[in-house]
């Protein structure tokens, strides 16, 4: 898909099997994890420590926040 130009006639069904591909392997045991609507994508966070004084910024966003067009 990124060796397609954007826009291309080409790039379109790339991008759409690209995008299917994440989906099948989102939110599954022995794929990757995201934030999700479901609880049980809780129980697979990793969590871990900074010294506050290290800390240069931080976000809290909940699920599609980040994304342009989804925040109510």
């Amino acid at each position: 898909m990124d060796a397609l130009p954007g826009g291309s006639p080409e790039h379109q069904p790339a991008h759409a099997e690209y995008v299917e591909a994440m989906y099948r392997h989102r939110n599954h045991d022995g794929d990757f994890w995201v934030a999700s609507v479901d609880p049980l994508t809780a129980g697979q966070a990793q969590t871990g420590a900074v010294p506050v004084g290290d800390v240069r910024a931080a976000a809290v966003l909940s699920d599609g926040a980040s994304h342009p067009g989804r925040a109510g």
